[in-house]
């Protein structure tokens, strides 16, 4: 794939898909975001392709609709799908087709506490460091190559909502910068472990 152009897919509220936005109109992705998709047409997060001028997709994602979204990614060029808050768990033969060309953002310390409520397994386990992982997406859960982890200090926080916020602040932060540099510089995995080639 020799363009820059990146997909963003999401289910929810889209607060990375803002920030990720906003960092490529200041110009700080060398990179475009091509359009957006979402599986579920309530997606808050569509509204903010809108308010970037951003070409939006929005279908039920299944094994159909699946060679529809195969056909944009095909047209548009696309070298890497970032999911931010995607929900849906893509097809095997999605993953394999696109290998080491998908990202995810989980947000924890994987493979501590992969899947869904990541923020509340940690608090209930009653751990003091938390964090982020981006990661290569496999057909596991959660269970793809880690890209970057960032820890996060959250002994001082008592409540779940502010775990999620803290964590939140350091996705926003680190993002849009491992997207910019997956798209422009070289890197290799060597068995589970990726590294930058300088």
């Amino acid at each position: 794939m020799d363009s820059n152009n990146f997909a963003v897919f999401i289910s929810g509220r889209g607060s990375n898909l803002f920030s990720i936005l906003k960092k490529e109109r200041e110009e700080k992705i060398r990179g475009k975001v091509s359009f957006v998709y979402s599986n579920r047409r309530s997606a808050p997060g569509l509204a903010i392709a809108q308010q970037f001028n951003k070409d939006y997709y929005t279908f039920p994602y299944n094994d159909e609709n699946e060679k529809r979204l195969l056909d944009k990614l095909k047209r548009n060029r696309v070298k890497l799908i970032v999911l931010a808050g995607f929900m849906k768990v893509l097809s095997h033969e999605f993953i394999e087709r696109f290998k080491g060309h998908i990202i995810n953002i989980h947000p924890s310390l994987l493979p501590a506490f992969p899947g869904l409520n990541a923020q509340e397994q940690s608090f209930n386990y009653g751990s003091k460091i938390s964090g982020l992982s981006i990661h290569f997406v496999d057909t596991s859960l959660d269970g793809g190559p880690v890209i970057f982890q960032k820890a996060v200090d959250i002994s001082d926080l008592t409540h779940i909502e502010d775990i999620e916020k803290r964590i939140l602040v350091y996705e926003h932060r680190y993002y849009y910068q491992i997207i910019d540099k997956l798209l422009n510089e070289k890197w290799e995995l060597k068995g589970r472990n990726f590294f930058w080639n300088e």
